[in-house]
């Protein structure tokens, strides 16, 4: 007699063509469906609570764009990112580390992050960084370096891999 195979079964959220957001609590809530599935338009996976996240934890996600953190969180972005299209990370207000190690070219949307908190960014592809307020630490790239600033009044302090740097400041 065959077993009860839905035991086996994981759950699956698929967006629809248009825009769409996915909003997770914790890695655990991100990792738990069989599949995340964009299905078109410009898609964000949300994290609505600091977070630590690995490459593998993107395994089951598809077609998903922008990743959007809150406070501080680290992500590792590797080829698992990668297959999932992630491409944009939108940072929260805290201290954040951003390691790309997939080759492909990144944008950090860092308006969100408090003045004089940090952003550390490190891999070997082209990262552009926009709306800085607060401090940079990206001696670990190797890959083209842009960044834009705001204006702040603590001043900021940036310090740039070894690819070719570009930064745009913004007066007080």
């Amino acid at each position: 007699a065959a077993g009860n195979s839905s035991a086996f079964l994981r759950a699956w959220i698929e967006g629809t063509a248009g825009n769409d957001t996915f909003a997770f609590a914790s890695r655990a809530n991100l990792v738990a469906p069989g599949e995340v599935d964009g299905n078109g338009g410009t898609d964000t996976v949300s994290m609505t609570a600091p977070v630590t996240l690995g490459s593998g934890d993107f395994a089951n996600v598809t077609s998903v764009e922008t990743l959007q953190l809150t406070g501080a969180s680290t992500v590792t972005l590797g080829a698992d990112a990668a297959t999932a299209g992630i491409v944009n990370i939108v940072t929260g207000a805290g201290t954040t580390g951003i390691t790309d190690t997939n080759g492909v070219a990144l944008s950090v949307d860092a308006t969100a992050l408090a003045d004089d908190l940090t952003l550390t960014l490190a891999g070997s592809a082209a990262q552009t960084v926009t709306g800085l307020r607060g401090d940079l630490a990206a001696s670990g790239v190797s890959g083209a370096l842009n960044v834009t600033t705001v204006a702040v009044a603590s001043g900021l302090s940036i310090a740039t891999g070894s690819g070719s740097n570009t930064i745009t400041a913004s007066a007080l």
